[in-house]
């Protein structure tokens, strides 16, 4: 007699599941198909050839769809064709409502959403910094400039935790953006100029 207590049938149907001959695993369903609706549905592809909106740019195109009833599915759209990268629709909704309300809307690179963190500096600290580099004349040379302005907003809010006031070079890279989108070409200086002013 067997253990397992497994007879007729079962006994044998348990022998072939457990035996070198088991089938491939049936590939699983997808959680859900896209609406063929969402394929279908036409959306401006992204300027200058590139493969994603910008952030700004995709405020722009939903602007042309007819809210509840159209921006649904235009985000879907967008979604479906990668035009803004693995971002949630809810980040996607959250971006367009920041944009309804009159908020900045920066381009700085699409994220995942997942656990979404506030942002390092907040607009209204960006805001400070350009009118802080306005009202005392400063130059930015590169990325280190700019890390050095966050880092002193961040001293200035109380932050004393040294991994905090670490960032990444996308991070910063990603203000550099801000910043620069913020200001007139006459605060970006390049490093060779600065022989000029000791003359």
């Amino acid at each position: 007699d067997d253990d397992n207590s497994v007879e007729g049938d079962a006994k044998q149907q348990y022998r072939y599941v457990t035996s070198e001959k088991t089938p491939p695993l049936v590939p699983k369903k997808k959680k859900w198909d896209v609406n063929p609706k969402v394929v279908a549905f036409e959306v401006p592809p992204p300027r200058d050839g590139s493969k994603l909106y910008r952030k700004t740019e995709f405020v722009e195109v939903i602007k042309t769809f007819v809210p509840s009833n159209q921006h649904h599915i235009a985000m879907r759209a967008m979604m479906h064709r990668g035009y803004v990268g693995s971002t949630p629709k809810r980040s996607l909704k959250a971006l367009w409502e920041k944009a309804e309300k009159g908020e900045p809307i920066y381009d700085t690179e699409w994220t995942s959403g997942r656990r979404g963190r506030p942002p390092i500096v907040s607009p209204d600290e960006i805001n400070d910094i350009v009118e802080r580099i306005k009202q005392e004349d400063l130059r930015i040379h590169d990325v280190n400039d700019v890390n050095q302005l966050l880092v002193q907003v961040l001293l200035k809010r109380g932050v004393v935790d040294e991994t905090k006031l670490t960032m990444s070079d996308k991070t910063v890279a990603d203000y550099f953006t801000v910043l620069k989108s913020k200001l007139s070409p006459m605060y970006w200086k390049k490093l060779d100029d600065d022989d000029d002013d000791g003359e």
